[in-house]
């Protein structure tokens, strides 16, 4: 909902800490929208490294956006050799 504005004004930082909580109870989805937040600087400052630790735990835990999002992540890498 702060994420988007849905209901209430954006706040980017009130997303990234409600987030923080599901992923740490290892909500899936939330470690997949809070590993976009860090990919994109959206809330937080850009870190990739955040991004792909989030991004896979929560491919992990089964999330299929995750999952795609694990595949870029590989097939940026093997097209940046």
């Amino acid at each position: 909902m702060h994420l988007r504005g849905l209901g209430v004004p954006v706040d980017h930082e009130r997303a990234r800490e409600l987030l923080q909580r599901a992923v740490d109870a290892d909500y899936a989805p939330a470690q997949c929208v809070l590993g976009q937040m860090y990919s994109e600087g959206l809330g937080v400052d850009a870190d990739e490294n955040e991004a792909e630790r989030l991004l896979l735990q929560s491919a992990e835990n089964g999330h299929p956006n995750a999952q795609l999002s694990m595949a870029a992540f590989a097939t940026q890498r093997r097209c940046s050799k």
